[in-house]
């Protein structure tokens, strides 16, 4: 018999995104998605332009299934600070403690990217092309 390299039952998989989502929103303030451009520095490695945040609500999600779905504090993105490329994002909690890193795609059939923002253009690098004063459309990051 061949095992999977690493198999959870349903209720492990639920219970592993409370923990995630209750871990997220303990601290003073609310978690926060930073949009960033350059080249991502490594996981939890300061770097990159910071191109606009997007304050999550709090809690900062809810867990569907076997999905943590993270959601903004208000229906308006917020504005873009720099232009750029959104290449990459990083998560961090309502503490201020890195949380983790994902690649940044526009909304497009396959891609792999861990988020996605709808409604704009690719760059040059996959990423999204943001605009100083320009709002952000709604973002969605979907945790597994």
């Amino acid at each position: 018999m061949s095992a999977a390299a690493l198999a959870l039952a349903p209720a492990l998989v639920t219970a592993r995104l409370q923990g995630m989502l209750a871990w997220q929103d303990a601290g003073s303030s609310n978690a926060r998605i930073e949009l960033m451009g350059d080249t991502w520095p490594g996981a939890g490695v300061p770097g990159g332009t910071l191109l606009a945040t997007i304050t999550l609500a709090s809690p900062c999600g809810s867990v569907q299934g076997d999905v943590l779905l993270l959601s903004s504090s208000t229906s308006e993105g917020p504005a873009v600070a720099v232009s750029g490329e959104a290449r990459w994002a990083r998560l961090v909690t309502a503490d201020g403690l890195w949380a983790l890193d994902c690649a940044v795609a526009v909304d497009a059939e396959g891609s792999t990217a861990g988020l996605l923002i709808a409604g704009t253009q690719a760059g040059p690098n996959g990423g999204a092309l943001l605009y100083k004063g320009g709002r952000l459309p709604p973002v969605e990051l979907a945790l597994r």
